[in-house]
C-alpha cells in the first residue's frame, strides 16, 4: 500500500509537471511571435534611418583614406547622437559593421603613422643633392627609417622614389667630388673651393697668362702709378650634353667662393704687387684679400674673369733724386741772381772802372761772382759813374748808345738809361 501511494504521488507530480511545461512553452512562443509583430527591424524613425543608411556607406573594404574616415566619423557621431531607445533599434549587424570599419581604420592609421614619418623625412632631402654632409646626414637618416619599417609597411612610403634617386645622385657627386680642386700647370693657374665642396666631374678649369696693351686704356685710371706685368684669365667651363659653357663657382653651390693661387711672375717683388681684377669695363677694383704664400697670390673671389698683376712704376735712385733737386734750386737761384743784376742793377766806380752790382743795403753791394764791396759810392745808372771816373769814357760810351730818329728836320739824342 504504501508503495502504492508512493507511485501515485510520482505520477501525479510528473503530470503537473508536464503541465506546467507546456503551458509555460506556450507563453515564452507567445511571446517571440509578438515580437516580431512588433517589427524590431522595421522602424519609422529618421534618425535611426539616417545612422542605418550612413554605416551602409561605409566602404566593405577600409581604406586609409580621408573620405573614408569621412564616412566612419560620420556614422559614428550620427549614432553616438541617438537617444538610448533609438539606439535599441539600430540592427546589430549595423552596429558590428561600424565598430568594425573604426576598428580597421585605427588600425590602418597606426600602420600609416610609422610611413608617414618615412615620407616626411625623404621630403627634406634637398633639390638639387649637393656634395655636403648635411645633405649626406639627411639621406642616410631617411634610408634607416625605411629599413626599420615591417615589410608590409614598406609599400606605405609613396616617396620612395626619391629617397633611391637622391641616393644615386650623391653617390655620382661622391665620386666625382674627390678632387676639391682644379689646376692649369701651363699658366700656373689653380683654384679651389674655398669650404671644400667637391667640384662636379663636368666642370674643367681654362687659364692662361699674357702681357697686352691692349688693356691699358681702361685699366690705366685704376692702376695709375703701376705698371702691367701681365693679366691672368681664369675661367670654369661646364659640359653639359657635349655643349661648352662658362659659369661661374654659383653652379656648384649658391654663393660659392673660389680661392684661386697665381704663380708670381719671374722677377716681379711679391710684397710691392698688387692685383686688379677686371670683370669688365665697368666692374674693376682691387683684390683686397692677396696674400703671398711661397712663389703664389693666394686670393678668395666670388667670380672668375681676369686678373692684372700690378707692379710699381720705377723710382729714381735717392741720389739722383736728391742731385736733381739740389740742381734745381741753384739753377733757380742763378736767373734769380742774374735777373736782379740786369733789372735791379746800380753801377760804382771801382780801381777807376765802372762795375754793374746788386744793391745789398746802405753801404754794400754785390759785384757779379759774388762779391761783396763795403762802403762804395753807389749810382743810380752807370753815366753817373762814368762822369766820376773818367768823363772821356763818357762821351764815348754816349756815342755808342745815340738814336737817330727818321726826321730829318731837327736830331735829338736819347741816352739808354741802364
Amino acid at each position: 500500500m504504501r508503495i502504492k501511494k508512493i507511485l501515485y504521488s510520482f505520477i501525479f507530480t510528473f503530470i503537473v509537471g508536464m503541465g506546467l511545461f507546456f503551458m509555460l512553452s506556450g507563453n515564452i512562443k507567445a511571446n517571440i511571435i509578438d515580437e516580431s509583430s512588433i517589427g524590431l527591424y522595421e522602424t519609422t524613425d529618421d534618425e535611426v534611418d539616417q545612422v542605418i543608411a550612413k554605416i551602409d556607406a561605409i566602404p566593405e573594404t577600409i581604406l586609409y583614406t580621408p573620405e573614408c574616415k569621412a564616412l566612419i566619423d560620420s556614422a559614428d557621431y550620427a549614432y553616438s547622437a541617438l537617444t538610448r531607445e533609438q539606439k535599441g533599434l539600430v540592427p546589430q549587424a549595423k552596429l558590428y559593421k561600424l565598430q568594425n570599419s573604426k576598428n580597421d581604420y585605427h588600425y590602418l592609421e597606426s600602420v600609416h603613422k610609422e610611413a608617414d614619418v618615412v615620407i616626411a623625412k625623404i621630403n627634406t632631402i634637398p633639390n638639387p643633392v649637393v656634395y655636403e654632409e648635411e645633405c649626406k646626414a639627411i639621406i642616410e637618416e631617411a634610408r634607416t627609417l625605411y629599413n626599420n619599417l615591417k615589410e608590409s609597411r614598406k609599400e606605405l612610403v609613396t616617396n620612395y622614389e626619391i629617397l633611391t634617386n637622391a641616393e644615386e645622385w650623391y653617390a655620382e657627386l661622391e665620386l666625382s667630388a674627390t678632387r676639391h680642386s682644379l689646376e692649369d700647370t701651363v699658366s700656373g693657374v689653380m683654384v679651389e673651393t674655398s669650404d671644400g665642396i667637391g667640384i662636379p666631374k663636368n666642370i674643367t678649369l681654362k687659364a692662361d697668362y699674357e702681357v697686352s696693351e691692349s688693356y691699358e686704356s681702361y685699366i690705366k685710371s685704376n692702376a695709375e702709378g703701376n705698371n702691367i706685368v701681365g693679366i691672368y684669365t681664369v675661367r670654369l667651363i661646364q659640359t653639359i650634353d657635349g655643349v661648352e659653357k662658362e659659369v661661374q663657382p654659383s653652379v656648384i653651390k649658391e654663393r660659392q667662393k673660389i680661392t684661386i693661387h697665381l704663380a708670381i711672375p719671374e722677377g716681379i717683388a711679391p710684397e710691392t704687387s698688387a692685383i686688379l681684377h677686371i670683370h669688365n669695363e665697368n666692374d674693376i677694383k682691387y683684390v683686397d684679400n692677396m696674400r703671398i704664400l711661397g712663389k703664389e697670390y693666394v686670393f678668395e673671389v666670388s667670380e672668375l674673369s681676369q686678373f692684372a698683376i700690378l707692379t710699381p712704376k720705377p723710382s729714381l735712385p735717392v741720389w739722383i733724386a736728391a742731385s736733381i733737386i739740389a740742381g734745381s734750386v741753384l739753377a733757380g737761384f742763378l736767373i734769380i741772381y742774374l735777373l736782379l743784376f740786369f733789372v735791379f742793377n746800380k753801377w760804382i766806380v771801382k780801381n777807376g772802372k765802372v762795375k754793374r752790382v746788386i744793391k745789398l743795403g746802405k753801404k754794400k753791394v754785390m759785384r757779379m761772382y759774388f762779391k761783396i764791396e763795403t762802403n762804395p759810392l753807389i749810382y743810380g745808372n752807370k753815366y753817373e759813374a762814368l762822369a766820376k771816373s773818367n768823363p772821356k769814357d763818357l762821351e764815348s760810351e754816349i756815342k755808342k748808345d745815340i738814336i737817330f730818329d727818321d726826321d730829318d728836320d731837327d736830331d735829338f739824342i736819347e741816352i739808354k738809361d741802364e
